[in-house]
């Protein structure tokens, strides 16, 4: 089994670096023939508990927050919840068999909160013994366990003291890493802290779509610092206690196309997108400060929650990036704020409404925290050394007033996935000037643009930009599709469509490796159809079909397909 060593752990610059729109790429030799990945090159499937393990209530795990919103109605699409899914808590050393029968070398999995420390404080035992037999069962069978601490699943007790746009969560996530660590840190070796930290804020917190629902700019700012900080502490405290481990995070990276690269306003709202999805996220952690545009746009909501000192913490070193890709954009300029779906949100579902994005009061119950430093004065924001980026004016944008208050019961407002009439806001920050344009690529059943080409061109600029520079390895972490799958005899499901997705993202990642980028795996989502978060079970990406009533598992021809690589480390050649 290989075992991922340790990076380089170099310092940040402390220095954002600006985004340049580029143009699609052509196709290279990769495109049709045989390809052959590196020998020592991972591949594996992907899996995040509350999608999988059922077993909500049992051995003394308790709601996190999706529980919770599940119980919300109109929250979920088919009105469904996780509380059985796929019954992985019973059904892992089955799944560990098919995993090995599949030819894996590694499995990404996440750890609940709850059900290692039901209560937020109290490490819970049986919680824990589960993950040690699912990382003994997966060794045995030669498979990598690589554990995502974090996967979108907070426990409520948690939220109803305010969730991630309290600054304390992050102190308290750092205590639950630590005990999965102590527990498990004999036996696995590859660590992601925090899964797309994007969705847990902004989805989460501004647009509402995800758990707990929130539609507040500001706490989802708030939420998005405080996921990184969490990150850093969580980073800093594994590697002082475990030097040769793994660590890093993942991140949901899309390459922003300008609609017209000779069109200014085009360009500028791809950088603005850009900034807003993946800069405020790669920056900080890579580069050790958040860019100027957009702390220019975020304004008091970004500068009041970051302290002296969070910078360096969020850029502690790592040895891993975890890229989750699914798609491209492309950006045009517009005088409107976005009338598009949000993320994740087919446009057949949902249509914006006329409202303000946000307003000073989000509705039912708004909650102003406490000053995050107890202190007389406002702390000094570390956005970058010697700036003044918090006050950056950016020509023809306007940036809305930052929010006071941070909304820490339910608002009760609509939500247009699930009731489908309209969205009262959707997950971006800072909205005005940009909408989506139309790419002409072919799309998933997510409405997301296949695009396997800016998988390269992201990689690319990951390995010059951020990664490279500080010895950084990269990995694909997810990358799959969603369509609708026709189930025939047996439960077989011949998806070419999905296969044809994996088979060019996979030829994407070589292109990037021909070019000098330091990948070294890549993860599918997922390895089983499983509980797709607000669309409940309506939405399959597995590579493994799962019915759901009788839990049987059959690999559809992507992961028969997906199997045979992973034996041969070779894409086959493609058909005519």
């Amino acid at each position: 089994m290989h075992i991922p060593a340790p990076g380089l752990r170099l310092p940040a610059p402390m220095s954002s670096v600006p985004y340049i729109p580029s143009a699609p790429l052509s196709p290279t030799t990769n495109a049709a023939g045989a390809v052959s990945l590196p020998s020592n090159f991972l591949l594996g499937a992907a899996s995040a508990a509350a999608q999988v393990e059922g077993a909500a209530h049992l051995d003394g795990r308790t709601d996190s927050i999706w529980d919770a919103f599940c119980r919300r109605p109109g929250a979920i699409k088919d009105t469904t919840s996780p509380e059985t899914a796929c019954d992985h808590y019973h059904r892992y050393a089955d799944d560990v068999a098919l995993m090995k029968a599949m030819n894996l070398d590694s499995y990404r999995f996440s750890t609940s909160w709850t059900r290692v420390m039901p209560d937020a404080r109290t490490v819970n035992p049986a919680g824990l013994d589960f993950y040690s037999r699912l990382v003994d069962s997966l060794l045995e069978a030669g498979i990598l366990p690589w554990l995502t601490l974090y996967h979108w699943d907070l426990p409520q007790v948690l939220e109803e003291a305010g969730g991630w746009p309290v600054r304390d969560t992050a102190y308290r996530f750092v205590e639950y890493a630590m005990a999965v660590h102590e527990a498990l840190s004999d036996r696995v070796r590859c660590w992601t802290t925090i899964n797309e930290p994007w969705c847990s804020a902004y989805l989460s917190y501004i647009a509402g779509e995800h758990a707990p629902g929130r539609h507040n700019r500001a706490a989802g700012i708030a939420a998005g610092h405080h996921l990184l900080l969490a990150h850093g502490l969580a980073a800093e405290a594994i590697k002082a206690a475990d030097p040769e481990a793994n660590v890093g995070l993942a991140l949901n990276l899309w390459p922003f196309d300008a609609a017209d690269l000779e069109n200014p306003g085009d360009v500028a709202a791809a950088v603005k997108q850009d900034g807003t999805w993946n800069r405020a996220f790669m920056d900080p952690v890579l580069r050790g400060a958040y860019p100027e545009d957009v702390a220019g746009w975020y304004g008091e909501d970004l500068a009041r929650v970051v302290l002296p000192g969070d910078l360096e913490i969020i850029s502690t070193p790592i040895d891993s990036l975890g890229v989750n890709f699914y798609n491209g954009s492309v950006m045009k300029a517009t005088a409107v704020v976005s009338t598009v779906a949000p993320f994740g949100v087919p446009a057949k579902y949902s249509k914006r409404s006329e409202e303000t994005l946000w307003g000073e009061d989000d509705g039912a119950g708004s909650t102003t925290l406490a000053s995050e430093a107890d202190s007389d004065s406002s702390p000094t924001p570390s956005v970058e050394p010697d700036s003044e980026a918090v006050r950056v004016e950016t020509t023809g944008i306007t940036t809305p007033a930052p929010s006071t208050d941070y909304t820490l019961a339910d608002d009760g407002l609509p939500d247009g996935l699930r009731n489908g009439t309209h969205w009262v806001q959707g997950p971006n920050p800072a909205p005005e000037g940009v909408d989506y344009g139309d790419s002409g690529l072919p799309v998933t059943d997510m409405g997301w643009a296949i695009q396997p080409e800016g998988l390269t061109r992201l990689l690319r600029r990951l390995q010059e930009d951020y990664t490279g520079p500080r010895g950084i390895a990269l990995w694909i972490t997810e990358n799959g599709a969603a369509y609708t799958d026709e189930v025939g005899p047996n439960n077989y499901v011949n998806d070419q469509n999905r296969l044809d997705y994996i088979d060019k993202h996979l030829r994407a990642v070589q292109d990037a490796l021909d070019s000098g980028v330091d990948i070294r795996g890549y993860q599918v989502w997922c390895l089983m159809d499983n509980f797709e978060w607000a669309l409940g079970y309506t939405t399959r990406f597995g590579v493994v079909h799962c019915d759901f009533e009788t839990q049987q598992r059959t690999p559809k021809a992507s992961g028969m397909w997906y199997a045979e690589v992973a034996r041969t480390k070779t894409i086959p050649p493609r058909s005519a």
